[in-house]
């Protein structure tokens, strides 16, 4: 088989990781893993479909039939759901964009790639539980002990601001303004920034936990645990 590059498949896929996702785009740790294992199974398939070894591949042998087949592969051997499968694919799509920008003698095999379309899903509503059942989880929780009061304000500071669990561990000191207007500063998936208003009682309380602390240096997460002694 031809290839149909002047530049090797491992060249295109390391400048993609290094120097597109890593220098150029600054994706997280996340994505990045995300985008890995998508690559690294699809080129698993595409040797076992060729009857080949990974290093053996070139770009012609994971055209837009082989993608079609790892998709199908996805969901039919895989139990892979469409979002699951959509995800996979626009890790596909973004390493083929690139590719095809870096060589364009692959310009038509990545085109025809990125044509392939994502599969529809249904959109989810999103739901808030009422405000009685918040209330009535925080007053179970035993204000008088140390990690009781942390917990109260974890969990109101996640209700407050509908930050995701990964969102409150990265939270720093310096994020969070105690001052009118009260705010956080939150990162969000992709290095998505945005800034949340703190009702009163987030403040109140998240003081509290904060008081049954040693220190408050400027690095110490807001989740962080509390001083061994108080336990």
């Amino acid at each position: 088989m031809t290839a149909l590059t002047t530049l090797s498949l491992p060249a295109l896929i390391q400048a993609f990781f290094r120097r597109h996702l890593i220098d150029t785009r600054g994706v997280s740790p996340h994505t990045l893993h995300a985008y890995r294992d998508a690559i690294r199974a699809l080129l698993k398939f595409a040797a076992a479909r060729h009857r080949c070894s990974v290093v053996e591949l070139a770009l012609d042998h994971i055209g837009r039939d082989t993608v079609l087949e790892f998709l199908e592969y996805l969901e039919q051997q895989c139990g892979n759901a469409a979002v699951t499968r959509n995800a996979r694919l626009a890790a596909i799509h973004s390493l083929y964009r690139f590719m095809a920008a870096e060589d364009p003698a692959a310009l038509c095999l990545c085109q025809r790639v990125v044509a392939i379309p994502y599969k529809r899903v249904p959109a989810r509503s999103v739901t808030c539980p009422p405000r009685t059942d918040i209330e009535h989880l925080l007053s179970t929780i035993d204000r008088s002990s140390v990690l009781g009061r942390r917990d109260v304000a974890l969990l109101q500071f996640l209700y407050n601001t509908g930050a995701r669990a990964q969102e409150a561990v990265d939270v720093r000191l310096p994020a969070v303004r105690f001052e009118a207007p009260a705010q956080v500063h939150l990162f969000g998936k992709g290095r998505k920034e945005r800034s949340c208003p703190l009702w009163p009682e987030t403040i109140e309380l998240l003081r509290a936990m904060l008081k049954d602390r040693n220190t408050q240096s400027p690095g110490m997460p807001i989740s962080s645990s509390t001083r061994r002694h108080a336990l």
